[in-house]
């Protein structure tokens, strides 16, 4: 072999490796099964991801079981067909790289569907600056005059880990069959399960008990009243917005309201017409995005900049594996029961930015 060919046996090995490298994919089935094992760990490609993970959050005490993130179960993510030329069906969703296990949530999840601000990777508490009061600028009114002098007032939005969990169990026939639709299965239902978690803190938390504070619970966002709500309610929610109104406007309500709304005409003269358009999960109220969801409180819309947001998350996603299940009748029926645990926090850098109608009818 002279050396041109030795070169180029060098190229197409090296191409090789790296098109192994670049579609190679964290067998979600088999991380789950060999976990279950007494005594095991994963191995292969799934150990590689969960040491590399462990090594990026070092600070963190990350327990038993594995480490994910976005990168891991972004080939099992599905959903369907979007259009990016209309916000509310998928456009808003472009330009986002699945980063972490809550970006890849996003499709599942009302707040990040509406463009709420993710913080991944975080590692201690951290403290956000807000604009509380901002500069007021005025007219000169001779060339020898000038404006009062003025300044900023600023406060601060604090962001702690708080955890949260769930447990998913699976039948040891599903991991033996180790196909690709198995392992896209049980991602989407950690998916839905973290959307969720997401979703009931950001919107409905109680701020107590290790949840936080959630958005209709934050003292300074507006109010409308619910009663028998119409377009002029709705439209009244933007409105009580005013300055912050921009490119991330949307509403996000409970199932039943969405359903209320859906059915209900904007008004005696226009019968063709009604406040809810398009589907529940994607439709349009006033002109903006909305979002229908039980993780939404019971009976209550919210209307907001969603950029105003915020949720941090420390670390990877940990799942923990229980090959016994959690009840003797789990050990019988030969069920595994995963346990999935990680840590975010949501808050409101700007209270103003955000309204909700409550008790609606």
């Amino acid at each position: 072999m002279d050396g041109v060919q030795l070169s180029a046996v060098r190229q197409i090995r090296a191409a090789t490796g790296l098109l192994d490298s670049r579609t190679r994919r964290f067998d979600l089935c088999r991380a789950i099964g060999e976990a279950s094992e007494p005594h095991t760990g994963v191995s292969g490609y799934e150990r590689e991801r969960d040491q590399e993970l462990r090594r990026e959050h070092k600070a963190l005490q990350l327990g038993a079981g594995f480490c994910i993130d976005g990168r891991d179960l972004a080939g099992y993510a599905v959903r369907t067909p979007d259009t990016v030329g209309v916000a509310s069906q998928g456009g808003y969703l472009v330009g986002t790289e699945n980063v972490s296990f809550v970006e890849l949530a996003r499709p599942r999840s009302v707040i990040g569907t509406l463009g709420a601000t993710l913080l991944p990777g975080l590692v201690g508490n951290v403290g956000l600056p807000r604009v509380i009061t901002s500069v007021t600028m005025g007219w000169q009114a001779n060339e020898t005059g000038g404006p009062s002098d003025g300044g900023h007032a600023f406060g601060e939005v604090s962001l702690a880990p708080k955890q949260v969990s769930a447990n998913v169990k699976i039948s040891r026939q599903l991991l033996l069959q180790s196909s690709p639709a198995a392992s896209a299965l049980i991602a989407n239902d950690l998916l839905a399960a973290v959307g969720q978690a997401l979703d009931v803190a950001a919107l409905g938390g109680s701020g107590a008990a290790g949840q936080p504070a959630g958005l209709v619970n934050w003292a300074g966002i507006g109010s409308v009243s619910g009663t028998t709500l119409s377009n002029s309610g709705v439209i009244d929610l933007q409105g009580a917005v005013g300055a912050r109104l921009g490119p991330f406007g949307g509403y996000a309500a409970s199932l039943t309201v969405a359903k209320l709304l859906a059915k209900r005409f904007k008004d005696a003269s226009n019968t063709t017409a009604y406040l809810w358009e398009g589907g529940l999960w994607g439709g349009v109220v006033a002109g903006e995005p909305a979002v229908a969801s039980d993780n939404v409180p019971a009976s209550t819309m919210v209307y907001g900049s969603w950029d105003q947001l915020i949720v941090g998350q420390w670390g990877p996603l940990q799942v923990e594996v229980s090959p016994f299940g959690t009840s003797a009748a789990d050990f019988q029926a030969g069920l595994v029961s995963l346990r999935i645990l990680t840590f975010i926090d949501a808050a409101c850098r700007d209270p103003k930015a955000f309204a909700a109608a409550t008790s609606v009818t």
